[in-house]
């Protein structure tokens, strides 16, 4: 199941979509080193740094997670893969558009227990997404 992605092929990949699959395998191959040269050359090419999180990033998280339900991954491996996530979340977010509106942000509201190991998604919605987090 694992890709390997060689440097000619990450050369020869332009379109937005091809980029986008290779950020979504990254992650759910849980390739850390990897996600990071292709959010980079994503952002290189000039697309959009939020399509990159959510068309790339985030699909290759919920892949992890579809088999993470049919018992083919498991809480390692999510968390692995969430290591790659975050790598590239890394080199995607500083190219975050800053809100358009200098008006208040949409509040969204979200916990987990103190001390829980299950914050993954917490910890990914708040760095992202132009909410005001309470």
């Amino acid at each position: 199941m694992k890709r390997e992605w060689n440097l000619e092929e990450m050369k020869m990949a332009k379109s937005k979509e091809e980029l986008l699959e290779k950020l979504s395998e990254c992650v759910l191959e849980m390739e850390e080193e990897e996600v990071v040269d292709v959010a980079e050359e994503y952002i290189a090419a000039g697309y959009p740094a939020f399509d990159g999180i959510m068309d790339g990033l985030v699909d290759g998280m919920n892949k992890a997670s579809d088999l993470y339900d049919e018992e083919e991954y498991f809480v390692t491996d999510i968390l692995l893969c969430s290591d790659a996530m975050y790598a590239g979340l890394e080199v995607l977010r500083p190219h975050l558009p800053e809100s358009a509106q200098s008006g208040e942000k949409p509040k969204a509201v979200i916990g987990v227990v103190e001390g829980d190991t299950h914050d993954i998604g917490k910890k990914s919605g708040e760095d992202h997404d132009g909410y005001s987090w309470i």
